[in-house]
């Protein structure tokens, strides 16, 4: 496309055509440099991207005791979450009938509805380019409310810190009282810098700290929970060697060798029978420990790991595997311990659809708010409480029924029935 001799002729409604068939090329450019790339890479002889599908372990090996998938169990009892508005039905009985109390049934209705407000904000920027209180206070009497500068300073930050307090009382309370805690990692962006956002949690807490490190000091000082100092002894290196490694992650490795030769890929397919078999049986060995079934677990660890293949990349993982006896067979000691980091991955889920959405966080207040709320919100779906009624009862909304502090139902949960 040759460009129109006089741009400045043009009106402004030819120029936005014009940008936007340029637009179209260089989408339809981006698309065929992309292609080129790929084919290139096909004719050198380069990997492309992998696709990796999941490896299905977990789902394959059902726990002892657990219903067949086929078998979905019934709804149960509709219990709303709303309020529900009692109404009483007349009846026109006839004259000598016996009243025999009320028939109780349930209509739910769901109303949709468009409602659309445009705010106009008022903007103000002091002359060191910060919003002072002053400003604040005048930004929220231009919208209508009555609000003072005092009562102002003092929602700013005490509306926070109770909420700052119960997250870190909850990480305390949960690593006292649990018998594991599963741990994991992603990337955070704070400042504009990156960083590392680590949790901490199991079946009854979950809790994030944002840090720039993700250092054994670093996670040394997480684990503290808000405490200076910390005492090394023998109990102390115990505990920190009594650590799991997680079943899905090894048996990935393996699922992951690219074999070539067809003796290769029927070693790979054997192996990984026998890893999702123990697997099971582990699975199996939870539900009921038993001494005997203890020694001979350990005993097929070694004939599965100790194997010869012929596939030298597989025999050398499963000899890098073997070396980690202790930490995948935790288990066998402790049969509380998972076998896998599902439950720490799905929690730190919702800590990378936020860095996804708002990228990163301005303010280490900023920050530290982000991550209590968060660990919160997944530590009351954890002990069975609705998250907005804990944040109506820490608020003291009028009718909201109180809530007990999480800390003290995380101890309630560590306690034996």
């Amino acid at each position: 496309m040759s460009p129109p001799p006089d741009l400045d002729s043009l009106t402004p409604l030819q120029l936005k055509e014009l940008v936007i068939r340029l637009l179209n090329e260089v989408a339809e450019f981006k698309q065929t440099v992309a292609q080129q790339r790929e084919e290139i890479a096909r004719l050198k002889g380069l990997k492309g991207h992998p696709e990796i599908k999941p490896s299905g372990m977990e789902q394959a090996t059902p726990t002892a005791g657990a219903k067949l998938p086929g078998k979905q169990p019934r709804r149960g009892k509709i219990r709303p979450r709303v309020s529900v508005e009692d109404r009483v039905l007349k009846a026109s009985a006839p004259a000598g009938s016996r009243f025999k109390g009320y028939e109780t049934y349930l209509v739910q209705e769901l109303v949709l509805s468009v409602h659309a407000i445009r705010y106009r904000r008022e903007r103000w920027v002091a002359p060191d380019g910060q919003t002072t209180l002053p400003r604040l206070t005048a930004l929220l009497q231009s919208v209508g409310l009555s609000i003072s500068k005092r009562e102002v300073q003092r929602l700013l930050p005490e509306k926070h810190a109770d909420f700052l307090d119960e997250a870190q009382d909850a990480l305390r309370a949960g690593l006292q009282t649990s018998p594991w805690i599963s741990v994991d990692d992603t990337g955070a962006r704070h400042q504009v810098t990156n960083g590392f956002c680590t949790q901490i949690g199991n079946d009854r807490f979950t809790w994030f700290g944002t840090r720039s490190s993700k250092s054994r000091l670093n996670f040394l000082d997480l684990l503290r929970a808000g405490h200076t100092d910390f005492v090394l002894n023998p109990a102390a290196f115990k505990y920190m060697r009594s650590r799991a490694l997680c079943w899905v992650h090894a048996e990935r490795l393996v699922h992951k060798l690219n074999a070539v030769t067809n003796h290769n890929r029927a070693a790979q397919q054997r192996v990984r029978t026998l890893i999702w078999d123990f697997y099971a049986d582990l699975k199996s060995y939870q539900t009921n420990p038993d001494k005997g079934r203890r020694l001979a677990l350990r005993a097929r660890f070694d004939r599965i790991f100790r194997s010869r293949t012929g596939f030298v990349t597989l025999d050398r993982l499963l000899a890098r595997l073997h070396a980690n006896k202790a930490e995948l067979l935790v288990v066998l000691d402790r049969p509380q311990t998972p076998l896998n980091t599902n439950g720490s991955e799905n929690d730190i889920r919702c800590q990378v659809t936020r860095r996804k959405v708002s990228a990163g966080t301005r303010s280490d207040l900023g920050r530290d708010c982000r991550d209590a709320f968060l660990g919160l919100t997944k530590t009351c779906t954890k002990l069975g409480v609705a998250a907005w009624d804990c944040l109506g009862s820490r608020l003291r909304v009028p009718g909201q029924r109180a809530i007990p502090p999480l800390p003290d139902l995380i101890r309630c949960r560590g306690q034996p029935a």
